[in-house]
């Protein structure tokens, strides 16, 4: 629902303005640009669904075991059958003779991550920690950049009773995906069990607005909880947590159905309907319903315009500590929007949400040193003439939505001189202006124009704002779609991959934009008939949509049609129809019956 507020936020800022425009087109392009099914739109706002344990192994809370999701290309399929097969012995209770075919798998393929992880948690459960603990270090030396593999290796640090080992594990975990259930609550359990209760209950608050549904409650935090008292650790303080826990998230499940109902409505254009719902969860404490009050009450959606009222729920948001509206915030008190102007404030809660990785507070800063190094290259003078360009290019967008390519290139042309003109070759807003005049070259086919606008816009990104920025993510999933559209799919492929890593290390495991890598990726496997490596990417971009959106989202529908989609191309019927099906019923309830996108399902 964030996207909302980028795409519809329109504040007038002087001295910032001309970057935070590259937030337009630019910030859209997960959603316009990506190649996934004929009925493709992407994603908004959050975090992946935790990760299971193995299959055939006793599920264990999602707080204690998070296993990665391993991709086609990670391990041979050989590796993966003996694994496969030792799975089936583990859960058939011939213990012996799963970990000697493990052991048998990992000295055929000792590099391989998955099997020291999984090994590691049968080690736990015959509390075999030190073992455990071995296997788990060895699968962090492989893996040093997967959270997985630090959480994997803090959680039996912990269960051995090494906390503080445990604690710089599980923080490592956290850094590499802030956004994850696990890792945040197992933070909470280690500051219990060093009796600092205060820090326990700060990490477990954290973790309230990632709960996605009750069986992820009962499954996750609430079984740790019964762990504890199971085993006799802490257990006056673990019952108290406990109970505490339980009502805390109860309360914010509540909140966040409201707010997924809101959502539906708001998306429907009924504002009122969805502002009362809103109102109802932000009462309750939930911040994305919060950010989105704030930005009807800013734009006077449901309700009559009320800035004051704007300021004050994006300001609770913020201090709530989410990095969005840490950023919205910011531009309130540096324009002064339903509060005085505030300079000083502004750029606290700017360096706040840069701090947790906000990829457009980031990107500011890293523009402002930019201008203190080189103050004649990438400073964005003011002057009409600049102000010109930016209305030319709002224009452009309002005809590129509309389908009407062929008026809006000449102003997008026009944007795109001036900004060279006025800010220089090298400049983030010169790239936007190149990476929108490319897309409106390919909507209309002609592909000569677009490619070197395309190619451009990245060599600027990737100069200005480093290799691993969430911006060069954006360009090279542009030009991956480029790519993609003329069938040449060897160039499309590293430039998909490259994007889906930087989305995974800069914004998370469990973003939006990720899952939607995840999705071009499998379109381009499924478009070279490479199914085997496309299902698993389908897979794991619907559990992302499942979880963050909801499973009655439109957007979960089209990655359920995507999924059905490659089962059908294959010839197998029986797995698609019901994913067509649940997509058609998602849509026909969201959007109604007679809604021109439930065609995309009936034709596809």
């Amino acid at each position: 629902m964030f996207n909302l507020i980028k795409s519809k936020l329109k504040l007038a800022i002087p001295i910032i303005l001309t970057i935070i425009m590259a937030l337009s087109l630019n910030g859209c392009a997960s959603i316009k640009e990506q190649f996934a099914n004929r009925s493709s739109t992407s994603t908004p706002a959050q975090p992946t669904q935790a990760v299971t344990a193995p299959k055939n192994i006793k599920p264990k809370p999602i707080a204690q075991t998070a296993i990665p999701a391993e991709s086609s290309r990670s391990v041979t399929k050989s590796a993966a059958q003996l694994r496969e097969q030792a799975q089936k012995l583990w859960a058939a209770g011939k213990k012996d003779q799963a970990l000697a075919l493990m052991q048998t798998a990992i000295n055929s393929y000792p590099n391989n991550t998955y099997n020291y992880i999984y090994r590691s948690i049968w080690f736990s459960e015959l509390k075999l920690y030190d073992a455990a603990i071995v296997d788990a270090r060895k699968a962090t030396k492989l893996a040093p950049n997967n959270c997985d593999t630090w959480g994997t290796l803090g959680w039996r640090l912990f269960l051995k009773g090494d906390f503080a080992a445990a604690q710089a594990a599980t923080k490592k975990a956290h850094q590499l995906d802030s956004n994850s259930l696990a890792w945040i609550v197992n933070l909470g359990h280690i500051h219990l069990f060093q009796d600092d209760h205060k820090t326990a209950r700060r990490w477990y608050l954290k973790a309230m607005p990632l709960i996605p549904d009750e069986a992820t409650l009962k499954s996750g935090p609430l079984a740790d909880f019964d762990l504890f008292i199971k085993r006799g650790w802490k257990v006056a303080e673990s019952r108290q947590q406990r109970a505490w826990f339980e009502q805390q998230a109860r309360l914010a499940l509540e909140a966040m159905n409201l707010r997924k109902q809101g959502d539906v409505f708001y998306e429907q254009g009924k504002y009122k309907q969805a502002f009362r719902l809103f109102q109802k969860a932000a009462t309750q404490g939930d911040v994305e319903a919060q950010i989105v009050l704030a930005l009807m009450y800013l734009q006077g959606q449901g309700v009559a315009k009320n800035p004051a009222q704007a300021f004050k729920w994006i300001n609770k948001a913020a201090k709530q500590g989410n990095a969005d509206a840490q950023f919205v915030l910011f531009k309130f008190y540096l324009e002064g929007i339903g509060t005085a102007k505030n300079p000083e404030l502004a750029v606290q809660w700017l360096r706040k949400a840069a701090a947790q990785g906000n990829k457009n507070a980031l990107a500011i800063i890293a523009q402002l040193k930019a201008q203190q190094e080189n103050p004649t290259a990438n400073s964005p003078p003011q002057n009409p003439a600049l102000q010109q360009a930016e209305e030319l290019n709002s224009q452009a967008i309002t005809l590129y939505k509309q389908g009407k390519y062929a008026e809006a290139i000449p102003l997008a042309q026009q944007a795109l001189a001036i900004r060279e003109r006025v800010l220089g070759a090298n400049h983030s807003l010169t790239a936007l202006s190149l990476n929108n005049l490319a897309a409106l070259y390919k909507a209309q086919g002609q592909y000569s124009q677009a490619e070197p606008l395309y190619k451009r816009a990245l060599a600027i990104r990737e100069k200005i704002l480093g290799a691993e920025h969430a911006d060069t993510a954006a360009s090279l999933n542009n030009l991956a779609v480029f790519y993609y559209t003329q069938g040449q799919y060897s160039q499309a492929e590293p430039l998909c991959k490259r994007a889906l890593a930087i989305r995974r290390k800069v914004l998370g495991v469990e973003h939006p934009d990720t899952a939607a890598s995840l999705n071009n990726l499998a379109a381009l496997y499924r478009a070279q008939g490479q199914y085997s490596q496309a299902e698993p990417l389908y897979k794991r971009a619907l559990a992302i949509k499942e979880k963050v959106l909801g499973a009655e989202h439109p957007r979960t529908a089209t990655s359920l049609n995507n999924l059905a989609g490659l089962y059908k191309d294959q010839g197998q019927y029986s797995q698609a129809e019901p994913l067509y099906k649940r997509a058609l019923a998602i849509r026909e309830k969201v959007l109604g019956a007679e809604h021109p996108e439930l065609l995309l399902v009936l034709i596809t």
